[in-house]
Parts: C-alpha cells; sequence; structure tokens
C-alpha cells in the first residue's frame, strides 16, 4: 500500500464513529479500583468519564457509550438529587442534550462504551436570562446552535430580551457556548453560570463579559482562594428587574470545579480508565510536533498514541472538537489517551483550494462561502488575499461551512476530503461538504474496505463507472448509470481535481465507509 493511501486511510479512521464494543470485555477479571468514600454508591469503581446525554435506555452518552444506571446510583441535576428510576424508561429526570460526569461501576469495558453508572452530575452551563439576540446571549454568554442542539419548549426566532434559557453544551476557545441543549424551564429555582472568573477583585469578577457583585458571604466551596481564571460554577437568586448590562446578585454559592475529570473526591486507584470530550483550548508542542492537548482544563497526553496517527492529528489546532479515551493518572490528572476520535465528523471537512474572495470573515472557496470562526487572536481569515492557495479545516452546520482552523499554502491542485451527504441522482453529482462533484468525470475510483485496506481500484470508461467492489454504481443492461444513494454517509476524498463552472470534475475519489 502507497504512503498516499496510508495517510488517507489513517485520516479515514480519526473520522469513523466509535467502533461497536464487545460488552463482555473488562477493563480486568473483578474490575479494577477501589471502594468509594461514601460519596458514591456501594461497589467498586471502573471508570470515569464525561459527555452528552445523547439518548435513553438507560442513558445514552455521544451516542456511541450505552450505561445502565444503578438503583441506588447518586444523579444531580443543577444541584439537585433526582431519583434513578425517572431516567430509565420514561426520560423524566434527566433531559438529553446535557453535558453530564460520571463514575463507572466494575463492569465496565475495555472501550468504556458499556458498563453501570453509579454517580452522575449533570448541569446546564447557564440559566437566565436572554441579554442579546444577534448573536444570542444569556446572561452575557454568546451561544451557538447547530444542526444538533436540542431546543426544547421555545422558538429562537421569537425570543425576547429578557426571556429566560437553559443552555448547556461546551465553551469554545474563544468563549462561546455551543449549545447541544437550550430550553425554557417552565419554572426557575435560581440562575446558574458556569467560567473562568476575570478581572477579579474583592467586591466583585466576571464570567465572561458577565459582572459578578459579590456582596455578603455567599457559600464558597474552594481548597484555594477564589483568583483569575478559576473555573467556577455559581448559583444566583433570580433577578425579575434584570437588564442587559446588570450585575448579578443575590449570589447563593460559588463552587469550584476541576481543571479536568470529576472524580467526585472518591478513593481511586492509580491509574483509571477513562472518556472524555471537548474542544481543544491548548496545544503541547514537542519540536513542532503535538503530543498532547488541553480540553478546557483536562490535560490530555496523545504521546502513546502511533505516530502516524499523531502526524495526522497534529494537523489540528484550537477549536478541534474531540473525544479522548485513555487511562487517567489520578494522582497529577493528565489522561494518557489510547483513542481519538474527532467529535464532528459527520460534518468535518477539510479541503485544499484557491480563495475565490473574502469579505467581513468570510471566504469565498469552491463556490462556498466558509465562515471564520471566533479566534482569541482575532479574525481568522486576517492576511489572507484573493488568489491564496489555504487548507481549510472545519464543519457544516445547517448547510453553513465553518472554519477553525486555515493555513496558506503553496499552489497547488484542489482537493477535497468530508462525508458524502446528498446525491443528485440525475446529474450524477454527489456533495461532498456541501460541495458538488461529478462521479462520472472521476479518473479513479478507490474503495478502502472494512480492513481499512484497499480493495479495488474502480476505472471510468467511456464515463460508466463500474466495479466488482462498486455493483451499485454499475448500469443494468440497456439502462444509463444511476447513482445509488448507498453512497449517502461514505467518508470521501478526491484529489487533484477542478472547480468547472461550481461542479468539481477529474481527480482520483477514495471511498471509506464509516465503522458502525
Amino acid at each position: 500500500m502507497s504512503m498516499r493511501f496510508l495517510q488517507v486511510l489513517i485520516s479515514s479512521l480519526l473520522l469513523a464513529l466509535a467502533g461497536c464494543s464487545d460488552p463482555d470485555s473488562r477493563v480486568s477479571e473483578g474490575g479494577i479500583g477501589g471502594s468509594g468514600d461514601g460519596n458514591v454508591a456501594e461497589g467498586g469503581i471502573g471508570g470515569s468519564g464525561s459527555g452528552t446525554t445523547t439518548g435513553y435506555g438507560s442513558i445514552y452518552i455521544n451516542d456511541a457509550r450505552h450505561y445502565q444506571i444503578a438503583e441506588d446510583a447518586l444523579v444531580y441535576l443543577d444541584g439537585e438529587l433526582i431519583n434513578p428510576a425517572t431516567i430509565n424508561p420514561v426520560g423524566a429526570g434527566l433531559p438529553l442534550g446535557l453535558v453530564a460526569e460520571f463514575l463507572l461501576g466494575e463492569d465496565v469495558n475495555e472501550e468504556l462504551t458499556s458498563g453501570t453508572v453509579i454517580k452522575m452530575e449533570a448541569n446546564h452551563q447557564v440559566i437566565g436570562p436572554v441579554t442579546s439576540l444577534d448573536p444570542l446571549e444569556v446572561l452575557h454568554q454568546p451561544v451557538r446552535t447547530t444542526a444538533t442542539t436540542q431546543i426544547v419548549n421555545t422558538d429562537l426566532q421569537t425570543l425576547q430580551l429578557g426571556d429566560e434559557l437553559q443552555v448547556a453544551g461546551l465553551r469554545e476557545p474563544s468563549g462561546t457556548l455551543r449549545a447541544s441543549r437550550v430550553a425554557a424551564p417552565a419554572t426557575v429555582a435560581h440562575w446558574q453560570l458556569i467560567g473562568r472568573i476575570s478581572e477579579f477583585s474583592d467586591d466583585s469578577f466576571r464570567i465572561g463579559e458577565q459582572l459578578i457583585e459579590r456582596a455578603g458571604s455567599p457559600h464558597i466551596d474552594c481548597q484555594d482562594p477564589l483568583a483569575n481564571g478559576r473555573k467556577v460554577l455559581l448559583r444566583a437568586q433570580p433577578q425579575p428587574d434584570f437588564n442587559e448590562g446588570d450585575a448579578l446578585t443575590g449570589l447563593l454559592s460559588i463552587r469550584c470545579l476541576s481543571e479536568g475529570l470529576n472524580t467526585f473526591d472518591a478513593e481511586l486507584p492509580a491509574e483509571l480508565p477513562a472518556t472524555t470530550d471537548g474542544f481543544i483550548t491548548g496545544l503541547n508542542l514537542l519540536g513542532g510536533t503535538l503530543i498532547g492537548v488541553d480540553l478546557d482544563g483536562q490535560q490530555v497526553d496523545l504521546s502513546n498514541l502511533l505516530p502516524a496517527l499523531l502526524s495526522t492529528v497534529s494537523g489540528l489546532d484550537l477549536g478541534s472538537h474531540i473525544e479522548v479515551d485513555g487511562i487517567l493518572d489520578t494522582e497529577t490528572g493528565v489522561l494518557t489517551a489510547r483513542r481519538l476520535i474527532l467529535r464532528d465528523e459527520l460534518s468535518l471537512f477539510r479541503l485544499i483550494a484557491p480563495v475565490a474572495a473574502l469579505q467581513d470573515g468570510t471566504l469565498s472557496v469552491l463556490g462556498q462561502e466558509v465562515l471564520g470562526l471566533p479566534q482569541l487572536s482575532g479574525d481568522l481569515f486576517d492576511g489572507l488575499s484573493t488568489g491564496d492557495t489555504v487548507e481549510l479545516l472545519g464543519f457544516i452546520s445547517n448547510g453553513v461551512l465553518y472554519a477553525f482552523k486555515v493555513t496558506e499554502t503553496a499552489p497547488q491542485p484542489v482537493s477535497l476530503q468530508g462525508v458524502i451527504s446528498d446525491i443528485n441522482a440525475d446529474a450524477g453529482h454527489v456533495l461532498i461538504a456541501g460541495i458538488p462533484f461529478l462521479l462520472e468525470s472521476a479518473d479513479s475510483i478507490s474503495l478502502l474496505g472494512e480492513d481499512g485496506l484497499l480493495s479495488s481500484l474502480v476505472e471510468v470508461v467511456d464515463g460508466v463507472i463500474c466495479g466488482v467492489l462498486l455493483p451499485f454504481l454499475c448500469p443494468q443492461e440497456d439502462q444509463p448509470p444511476v447513482v445509488s444513494d448507498q453512497l449517502v454517509g461514505m467518508l470521501a476524498e478526491v484529489s487533484e481535481t477542478a472547480l468547472i463552472g461550481e461542479i468539481l470534475q477529474g481527480g482520483d475519489l477514495i471511498l471509506t465507509n464509516p465503522a458502525p
């Protein structure tokens, strides 16, 4: 297999969904870890993690992780203890779209995709009034919704300033909340805000642009003094007359949060299987090689991954959304990665092409407009000019292309990697990351099999694509070729192609089926 195909294989593996797990595969016989300290349900601890609730039965985390919930599990939602029995089967106790932290029992499997939850805590990142409509802000925290955001009991188009919302999600490096859930609650017991302190003084501090007054002596649950950069969860009494620009008063409590996975002060072994996900907020480079990342305080060591995987991962940057499985050093808090998955797998794209136009933070390339995500250092596209060749890494949401990394490169042929999201059978087009490609114009089509090996090379002869491993592309006798909808969902990379009119044509196409 050529180096080029190896590189494509590695990229495809990173983009693939987590593989199916063997429910009988255990961390070790009899489990790993010791008993809790009374703060967890009875039984040993086999794993730790965090992720987004995505389904019931008992609970799914990040789609691929399916956990039962112990009858005596301690489950908290926004500080309130809830009955585990309400989570499954009725789903009344724990909404979907929440970022949850959890401990798993000894029955956890090696991939941490099955097991039993013995303790879980889930919080909305912000509960409070809308302080801006365009862009959307709640308690002065910018909120970004995507195609996967759960919108509950509200219409974002009819929101008014002062309307109360609950928002769950993860912080991007810019400070924006990428929302996994936005809901209008029937009642609000308290306002809530999770974030990092800035502009700290004896009387006040800020989280983002929200000013918080420290009048009185609210309960502070911190081992060390409050300071700039400290990640906290605060709760406050609702303020009926709160207006945009007002300080948040009436604090009920301030709680310091851990700079990584929450282990709930339980008694733990020196090493514990763990999983987490988040946006890369810091990079650890050694000689130009990426050896680790920071996921909003969780340090991740990538040095044990295969060098080939590292060469691909090194193309990522601040803002990449990744999920990591590995071993947590409970003394240092560092998670040593065994597996890394891109969480925006079904909408991620990578392209190399010349810039057609630039205007107000928007870049035009391959006939599409691409928006640059806000950066700590300003406009993502600063310094670029029309005609420059760039490599873009980003994702698609609601049909809009967003880039979180741009690199100027030497002039070279156009290439595109992404998921086939749709087809136009009549015209023979497939949409790769929303960009049309004419199938019959391909010079060759390659298929990577389930084992990741190149299985066949399909030649294009007289405009008819056919081959043993791609029978769905072969026309029946006396019938024109038809593009099959079986292509939808496949990973695709087309190299050395060209934009002719509004359609990519020519070049080599490689297809990969995502792992089940």
